[in-house]
């Protein structure tokens, strides 16, 4: 798959990521929503397939040390 575009979260606590490959298109958009010990992120997955069908799922992850 081949990056089509890409933000960082240290600019402005938003991330937004974009690949796709020959069949497939997929972005990644979401923003910190907290970030002391642990940085708490949310957003969306959107993935639009061959067919032209685009399926969106809410996304949450969280990471720290």
């Amino acid at each position: 798959m081949n990056l089509l575009s890409s933000s960082d979260m240290e600019v402005d606590e938003e991330l937004s990521k974009e690949i796709e490959s020959d069949d497939y298109k997929i972005s990644v958009k979401g923003k910190k929503i907290k970030g002391e010990e642990a940085l708490l992120f949310q957003g969306t997955l959107t993935i639009e397939k061959p067919d032209g069908t685009v399926v969106t799922i809410p996304i949450y992850g969280e990471c720290g040390c």
